[in-house]
């Protein structure tokens, strides 16, 4: 049995190469498995490595089985990813961040505005990376493709560190690519197959004797995520980019040009810093169909909402809440997450910007409100991402409403204004109600158990809406979905005990 070395014993890339020969040398032919507890997000690492090489020549399943999740789409379509995506990965106490770039082709003259600034995103990140894995098809060799990028490599890196790895070497293919490889000036291929898990333990003797073990202490942990949601060709990834101030993410005006969520680490003006997503816009399953790969974007924006605080929804103002903008908010409430709806586009409307801005908001207001009642006192910005219009309003209200989403009010508070709104005479409760206690459960989203009797029947509904909307008007959980757990006291009259 293959035991995991202590982290003292792994405290510089020498001591962690020597490890992986004691533990692995003298059992032939065993597999490096990358498990989560040895691959983290959170680590402070200094060092980078970036992965290129042509289409589907498995970067991306590299890079699933480095980060040790599956932070990126695979599928058999050639160019699937388009924005390069960022994780790290922790190898026996070294970590690096690793980064997944759109595979590269030849340029033509034919190429679109999209392939011209698919290479020029790759290219800043090669040329910034601290180690370059340029990637192979072991099966199929090495091809004039493959040559070509590794001219066009050699001046990007200048001398610095890069590595040729064949993959998709399962059952010792690759042998003749290994070989092959050789002639790009490089040095011999690694063979890995990254899906069956094997020669990760060569690559990782290759990858951390190049790489600082030094960490990164001066590097913040985000505070909150913030993911960035709505239908194809609204504007997500304009507002990401004109948010963060760069690049980050290709934009077009073609639908549909973001196919997986995107992480960016980003600082707001209160000093807060968050962990950004852009994701795939989210299609009705009737528009999918059997398209798996658009299968795959809808299911990574899902889990995008999932890991989320705060989801801003990006929605058309030429068009304002459609029935599959109603749909994306119904799922994000019901996830327990805060929302926040950014009317994007506003530009284009006629008029002054304050008249246009100030009748689209309260429009949404007054729709979402019927229609996501869920959601109490929706906060509803008009924005226009391409001038950069409206965004500071945007990222005021997205703070306020992760403060609302983590609040807590204290039981004492709450019982003071349960009884106030008992006996109030402006409220009007059904005959022998009997509000007793309420306390706050927890928090994100905020949760609240309220005890309480009557007789015959339990509390009604629409009661509970009333509740709700009468705690938000006094607490101001703005913008977030609060759940209400009713409780009814259930002992006989003349009686101690409780109905089975």
């Amino acid at each position: 049995m293959i035991r995991r070395p202590p982290r003292s014993t792994l405290s510089s890339s020498s001591a962690a190469s020597d490890v992986y020969k004691r533990q692995c040398m003298w059992r032939p032919g065993c597999k490096f498995l990358l498990r989560a507890r040895w691959c983290s997000t959170d680590a402070s690492a200094t060092s980078s490595v970036v992965l290129v090489g042509r289409p589907n020549t498995g970067k991306s399943t590299l890079f699933n089985r480095l980060v040790g999740s599956r932070a990126a789409l695979v599928h058999d379509t050639p160019g699937v990813t388009r924005d390069w995506q960022d994780g790290v990965c922790t190898l026996y106490g070294t970590g690096f961040r690793v980064t997944d770039t759109a595979g590269l082709q030849a340029p033509a003259k034919s190429a679109s505005e999209t392939d011209k600034l698919l290479g020029e995103l790759t290219e800043s990140v090669v040329a910034s990376a601290d180690l370059c894995v340029f990637t192979v098809d072991g099966r199929a060799g090495v091809t004039v493709e493959d040559e070509r990028i590794g001219a066009w490599l050699r001046p990007i890196r200048n001398g610095r560190p890069t590595i040729v790895v064949a993959t998709k070497c399962e059952n010792d293919a690759g042998e003749d690519t290994e070989a092959e490889a050789a002639r790009m000036g490089y040095g011999s291929a690694i063979r890995v197959s990254a899906e069956h898990n094997e020669g990760m333990i060569d690559l990782g003797r290759a990858l951390i004797p190049m790489l600082s073990t030094e960490p990164d202490e001066n590097l913040p942990k985000p505070e909150f995520t913030i993911s960035v949601v709505g239908v194809p060709n609204v504007g997500k990834s304009t507002l990401v980019n004109t948010v963060t101030g760069e690049q980050r993410v290709l934009v077009g005006e073609q639908a549909g040009l973001t196919r997986e969520r995107i992480s960016t680490r980003w600082q707001l003006e209160g000093g807060q810093h968050v962990q950004l997503l852009d994701t795939a816009g989210l299609q009705a399953h009737k528009t999918i169909g059997k398209d798996r790969l658009s299968l795959l974007s809808r299911w990574d924006t899902e889990r995008a909402i999932k890991m989320s605080d705060v989801v801003i929804l990006v929605i058309d103002a030429n068009m304002p809440l459609t029935r599959r903008d109603l749909a994306i908010g119904h799922q994000v409430v019901d996830a327990g997450k805060a929302l926040v709806v950014a009317a994007n586009k506003l530009d284009a409307l006629p008029g002054d910007w304050s008249d246009r801005a100030s009748e689209v908001e309260t429009h949404i207001r007054g729709r979402l409100r019927k229609e996501l009642a869920q959601l109490h006192s929706p906060r509803v910005v008009a924005i226009s991402a391409k001038e950069g219009q409206g965004l500071g309003e945007l990222l005021e209200g997205v703070t306020l409403t992760h403060e609302a989403w983590n609040k807590r009010v204290s039981t004492s508070h709450l019982n003071d204004w349960l009884q106030s709104i008992q006996h109030s005479a402006s409220q009007r409760w059904p005959a022998g109600l009997n509000l007793k206690y309420i306390s706050q459960t927890s928090i994100k989203p905020p949760t609240f158990t309220m005890f309480y009797n009557m007789p015959r029947t339990r509390l009604p509904t629409s009661q509970k809406r009333r509740l709700l909307a009468a705690l938000n008007d006094e607490f101001r959980f703005d913008s977030t979905p609060i759940r209400l757990i009713a409780r009814k006291n259930e002992s006989r009259a003349g009686h101690g005990g409780k109905h089975k």
